[in-house]
């Protein structure tokens, strides 16, 4: 047994010193920052949908996200370094430039991803739906994974898989006398599944990058990686909307009905970013995905407490069934390669 969890066995959490409860912060970290991450999704996907609703430009709100992200990662950058990036001090300018411009490769996923993200709420009355039909990435984002990574997925998995999408498409599901018929169209369905394609594209490569260079700090990987999305979005914006950047500017177009609500997407977006970001470098881009399908449950309640929407009962069916898929994607199926692998050492 651990130290800490000694010191927890003995005390109530009431009784625990700083430095016990900075132990006892840094043992649970993941743990924290995956719940966190959640709980920032799930309020992400109602703010979205709000902002798409009241007309804002998803373009122009995508560079205002990406610059946000840029700020915040430059600020506490500089704030924790004063010297050069120990990486830097032994690379070329050319190795330092094409490091740089990989990231141009995830960052233009992403801003294709985030428009696909807008379109498909704006085809949506609410944002929960779109949650759980968004849980087609963790099908797609496994398979890649295991791909790039030569990840071990276990049969168990693989059904927990299968029931994932059963229940995704369950959800879907209206009774109209005695047919079914779904209740999205074609299109948005198909825009669901690119979206679930281009999310494992661009969580993987962003995995990838990240742990090429595992020394390297957070904070400069992201700098590197926001600015880049800032190109690709300002380059997208100017291409589109030009003379309505001219005439009005970026800020103004991002405004719908009402103004704050563009504060707290930038702000929600700015906190998802970083700490999914985090995910990515110290877990991995499946991980990325749980905290999603777990926001997908928090979602749900928001639609109902905020938004006064009942869930149908197909609904509540199908975010059931995905819980369940997602146990057995993780925790199960961990108990169980465990198990295994005691078993291979006692033999």
């Amino acid at each position: 047994m651990r130290k800490i969890d000694v010191v927890h066995s003995k005390k109530e959490f009431g009784e625990l010193s700083t430095n016990e409860w900075f132990d006892w912060i840094r043992l649970h970290r993941r743990r924290i920052l995956i719940g966190a991450t959640t709980f920032l999704l799930s309020i992400q996907a109602y703010l979205l949908s709000e902002v798409v609703h009241e007309g804002a430009s998803s373009t122009a709100i995508g560079l205002l996200f990406e610059l946000s992200k840029l700020a915040f990662s430059m600020i506490l950058y500089g704030i924790n370094n004063t010297t050069t990036p120990r990486s830097w001090q032994s690379s070329s300018y050319k190795t330092i430039t094409l490091d740089w411009c990989s990231f141009m490769l995830p960052a233009s996923i992403y801003v294709t991803a985030d428009i696909l993200t807008f379109q498909i709420l704006s085809n949506l009355s609410e944002p929960t739906t779109f949650e759980v039909l968004a849980n087609m990435r963790v099908i797609t984002t496994s398979i890649l994974h295991k791909f790039v990574f030569q990840t071990t997925i276990i049969n168990l998995q693989w059904a927990a898989l299968a029931l994932l999408c059963i229940g995704s498409a369950t959800s879907q599901l209206v009774t109209c006398g005695h047919s079914i018929i779904s209740n999205v169209s074609l299109s948005t369905f198909s825009m669901v599944a690119l979206y679930a394609v281009l999310s494992a594209c661009g969580g993987v490569s962003v995995e990838y990058m990240m742990k090429r260079r595992r020394n390297e700090s957070l904070l400069l990987q992201n700098i590197q990686m926001h600015s880049m999305g800032v190109l690709c979005n300002a380059a997208l914006l100017l291409s589109l909307f030009w003379n309505q950047v001219m005439e009005v500017g970026v800020i103004q177009l991002s405004l719908g009905k009402e103004g704050w609500l563009l504060g707290a997407v930038i702000i929600n977006h700015t906190l998802c970013g970083l700490s999914v970001s985090a995910i990515i470098k110290y877990c991995d881009a499946i991980d990325r995905v749980y905290t999603h399908s777990m926001g997908m449950l928090l979602t749900m309640v928001m639609s109902t407490v905020i938004l006064r929407q009942m869930p149908t009962i197909q609904l509540i069916f199908g975010g059931f069934i995905v819980s369940i898929s997602l146990y057995l994607f993780y925790i199960e199926a961990e108990k169980l390669k465990h198990r295994e692998s005691e078993e291979e050492k006692a033999y």
